[in-house]
């Protein structure tokens, strides 16, 4: 019995070798290419590119304002001020240094005179001076500094 299976086995085994050698006959078939002809490439001679000349615009020359803020115009560079308008007479510096007009200046004066504020600090310091006090000093409600201030 094994030599029968033996037998066809191997039948079945050329059975199907016989296929794929024709199989492989017909796919080794050569396919003939075409051949790439050259074609011939035209000659031709670069043109050297000219740089083209910029031609540079001059600048319109920027109009000089005549407005400008407090300070340049106080300096003298500038005619007026940009938002109000005023010229160098109406502005003066304070004693912190600060371009100011002289009506905002008069104007301070005037509240601070009106609103009694002066008055508190006179009382004030002449009560710095009674109490012997040098220095910084905070003025509460209810200590001595204050109540001393009150009085006066």
């Amino acid at each position: 019995m094994a030599a029968r299976r033996r037998t066809s086995r191997t039948k079945k085994r050329s059975s199907k070798r016989r296929t794929s050698r024709a199989r492989r006959r017909v796919r080794k078939r050569k396919v003939t290419k075409k051949r790439r002809t050259t074609r011939k490439r035209k000659v031709t001679k670069r043109k050297r590119t000219k740089r083209k000349k910029v031609v540079k615009r001059r600048r319109a020359r920027k109009k000089v304002s005549i407005r400008g803020t407090r300070a340049q115009v106080f300096r003298g560079t500038r005619q007026k001020v940009k938002t109000t308008g005023q010229k160098k007479d109406d502005l003066m510096k304070n004693k912190r240094g600060k371009v100011i007009s002289k009506a905002a200046h008069k104007h301070g004066k005037k509240v601070y005179k009106k609103n009694g504020i002066e008055k508190w600090n006179k009382a004030f310091m002449q009560a710095r001076k009674n109490l012997g006090i040098t220095g910084f000093q905070a003025i509460k409600k209810g200590s001595a500094l204050y109540q001393e201030t009150m009085k006066l």
